[in-house]
């Protein structure tokens, strides 16, 4: 999701190209306040990510890396809620568009894009299945519970692992 040009490490460019395709996507120019805070907070996430993820030091994260990084997290309890929380939180700050204090279809398909991915039929019943209260939105609860299903979850039918899109063939 993060590696935005493809070639399979993450490095501050993709983090640049993802913050830029947030920007654009939620109407701010290039060079704008607004553009510029967006990609501050991405590089900021990105050099919290390279702190502790880039084992080999070389400024990049491959991805036995990125694995080797969320293989420890996902081991530790309080690790792993310190990321799933960081993670849900830039969500809402970049996607909760209304700041309704959740995510609306509309919310989470922009947030899609952004990262990339290609558009599904199976989105409505995918969004249907996350929101748990079926208010039409996603909680801040819910949102979690998605991505620890898709951090911890290898079972291809649970919702939470189409949250970020269709799952790639095997």
């Amino acid at each position: 999701l993060y590696d935005q040009d493809h070639n399979g490490v993450l490095e501050r460019d993709d983090y640049e190209l993802l913050a830029h395709a947030v920007a654009t996507g939620r109407g701010h120019a290039p060079g704008s306040d607004a553009h510029e805070a967006i990609t501050r907070r991405y590089l900021t996430q990105f050099e919290r990510y390279k702190a502790v993820a880039d084992f080999s030091r070389d400024g990049r994260i491959a991805i036995d890396e990125w694995i080797d990084f969320f293989e420890i997290v996902i081991a530790d309890g309080d690790a792993f809620s310190h990321v799933v929380s960081s993670t849900v939180d830039l969500m809402f700050e970049m996607f909760d568009v209304d700041e309704s204090t959740t995510l609306e279809p509309s919310e989470v398909l922009a947030l899609r894009r952004a990262f990339g991915v290609r558009e599904d039929e199976g989105f409505s019943a995918t969004f249907a299945a996350l929101d748990t209260n079926g208010d039409g939105a996603l909680s801040g609860a819910e949102v979690r519970a998605a991505i620890e299903v898709f951090f911890r979850s290898d079972e291809p039918s649970e919702p939470g692992n189409h949250f970020f899109g269709p799952l790639a063939p095997p």
